[in-house]
C-alpha cells in the first residue's frame, strides 16, 4: 500500500478544548515542515472544542497547502471504558477517538497518519507517509519507557494472551494506520472487546489494546519519529532499548518531539530539552505570545482536579 506521488498526505488528530491550542501547534509544525508544497488533508475529531478555539485553529493554518475537515466525536464509544488509571490519572475519553477512525473517515481513505496533539513535528511527514505499510495494522515506534509487553507498565496479561515476553511494545502517539485492514476485520470491535475483558488490568488505555491485539502484526519505524521524554533518562544507547544509530538519531535529530508525560510545556514549568520548540511554533499560530504563568497554571490545576472528581 504505497500512495501515489500526487496523493495528499492524510493526517488525523483528536482533541477536546484543553488540547485545542496544542493541536494548533502540532498541526502548524507539521505543515511548516512538509517539503515542496505537498498537499495535506487534515481530519480533526472534535471532542468538545469551543467555536472560538476552532476559529483560532483554522486561522493558525491559513495560507498553507491544506484541506481541513472537522469530524464530530462519535457517540458510539462503548460505555464504561477505562478512563483515569493509576498510571495515567489525567486521561479522558478523547484518547479512544483514534480507534474510531476507520469508521468515521470516508471509506476511500485506506491509510492515514495519526498524530497526538502533544507533539511538535520537525521532519517532513511525506517521508513517513511514503513508508510501505504492507499488511501491518500500523507502523509505530517502539516505546522508550515500555519497550516490551512484559515491562512493568506493559500488558499484565501478556502470558494469558499468548504473547512472547520479548514482543516489542509501541507508543501510539504517532501511527501510520492501515485503515483498509482495520475496516475489513472490524478491528475496532476487537480492540474495545479487549478493553472490556481486561478492564481491571488495563494501564495504558487504547495504546495497550492495540499492542495486545496487534502483537507481531505492526511495523516498526525509527524512534526518530517519536522522541519521548524518557529517552533523556538513558546515559547512552546501551542502556536504552534502541540500537546505537536509532538512539543517536532520536536524541540529536528527531523528526517528531512528543511531550508524552503529564508535564507539558503549556501546563508545567518543568524543563524539557526541547521545550522551547513548542513556543517557537505556538508563535506561528493564532495563540502567538501566549505563555504559561502561575495564574494560568493554578487555573489548569483546578480544572484538572474538578474533571478527575467528575469521572
Amino acid at each position: 500500500m504505497n500512495p501515489s506521488n500526487n496523493s495528499p498526505i492524510m493526517i488525523a488528530c483528536a482533541a477536546d478544548e484543553a488540547f485545542s491550542m496544542p493541536m494548533a501547534v502540532m498541526l502548524r509544525s507539521a505543515l511548516k515542515n512538509v517539503a515542496n508544497n505537498k498537499q495535506v488533508r487534515i481530519f480533526a475529531i472534535d471532542g468538545g472544542i469551543k467555536e472560538s478555539s476552532k476559529k483560532k485553529i483554522l486561522a493558525s493554518l491559513a495560507n498553507q497547502s491544506v484541506t481541513f475537515n472537522w469530524i464530530q466525536a462519535s457517540d458510539s464509544l462503548p460505555d464504561n471504558l477505562p478512563i483515569a488509571t493509576h498510571v495515567l490519572p489525567h486521561i479522558n475519553k478523547s484518547t479512544y477517538y483514534r480507534l474510531l477512525l476507520a469508521r468515521v473517515l470516508p471509506p476511500e481513505i485506506d491509510k492515514i497518519i495519526y498524530l497526538d496533539s502533544d507533539l511538535v513535528v520537525l521532519g517532513d511527514l511525506n517521508k513517513l507517509w511514503e513508508m510501505e505499510i504492507a499488511d501491518n495494522y500500523v507502523l509505530a515506534a517502539q516505546d522508550c519507557g515500555i519497550p516490551f509487553v512484559s515491562a512493568p507498565y506493559g500488558i499484565k496479561k501478556y502470558e494469558d494472551l499468548g504473547i512472547p515476553a520479548t514482543q516489542k511494545y509501541f507508543n501510539a502517539g504517532v501511527l501510520v494506520m492501515n485503515l483498509a485492514r482495520w475496516r475489513s476485520e472490524d478491528i475496532d470491535i476487537t480492540l474495545f472487546k479487549y478493553l472490556e475483558t481486561y478492564r481491571e488490568y488495563v494501564q495504558h488505555h487504547d495504546q495497550e489494546a492495540m499492542n495486545a491485539v496487534f502483537a507481531g502484526k505492526w511495523g516498526e519505524i525509527s524512534p526518530q519519529w517519536n522522541q519521548t521524554p524518557l529517552l533523556f533518562t538513558y546515559s547512552s544507547w546501551k542502556e536504552s532499548p534502541y540500537q546505537e544509530l536509532d538512539y543517536s538519531n532520536a536524541v540529536n535529530n528527531p523528526c517528531i518531539v512528543h511531550f508524552a508525560s503529564t508535564a507539558k510545556p503549556w501546563n508545567s514549568f518543568e524543563q524539557h530539552p526541547r521545550r522551547n520548540l513548542f513556543f517557537e511554533y505556538l508563535d506561528m499560530t493564532a495563540w502567538s505570545g501566549w505563555r504559561l504563568n502561575f495564574r494560568r497554571r493554578l487555573q489548569r490545576k483546578v480544572i484538572r482536579t474538578l474533571k478527575q472528581f467528575a469521572v
